[in-house]
């Protein structure tokens, strides 16, 4: 049997580069706060990877941002960092908000917003005769959510 180097010479090299995509290690919490609630300088996000990380930047054990970074840091498998974006005063809403801060860093796959007092929930009068929950969120009427006899909604 002969030696296949001696029929053909094979080079294998990859000149590709993978599709550059947000990390998926990188988890957001927005929440609504001043620019001077802690004492790094804070526009419109800051990214951790501790816990120690945000005490030494002048979050409070007892913050309510605090409290959801524990909770998503104790995850297993544990996200590599995390995302605290700031909702400005002056955005018209969330929706604005969330808009700035993907312009910002468009570098995480999922968020949780923290609302406060200020937000309401109002349900409509009687949702289950027509099979829908109606819903307006600080005054503002947000599309019905129809139910389905399984559980699931089509929204």
């Amino acid at each position: 049997m002969s030696d296949l180097n001696n029929i053909v010479s094979v080079t294998i090299s990859r000149e590709t580069q993978s599709v550059a995509r947000a990390s998926f290690g990188v988890f957001a919490i927005i929440s609504e706060f001043s620019t001077t609630k802690t004492t790094a300088v804070f526009d419109r996000f800051r990214t951790y990877a501790s816990l120690t990380e945000m005490t030494n930047d002048g979050w409070l054990t007892t913050d309510p941002e605090y409290k959801a970074a524990q909770l998503v840091f104790t995850q297993n498998p544990k996200v590599e960092n995390i995302l605290i974006g700031r909702k400005d005063t002056a955005d018209a809403d969330w929706s604005n908000a969330l808009t700035a801060i993907q312009v910002a860093t468009p570098d995480w796959y999922g968020l949780m917003i923290i609302g406060y007092e200020d937000a309401k929930l109002v349900w409509g009068a009687d949702f289950v005769t027509s099979n829908s929950i109606a819903i307006t969120v600080n005054g503002t009427a947000v599309t019905p959510v129809v139910l389905h006899k399984s559980g699931n909604y089509n929204g």
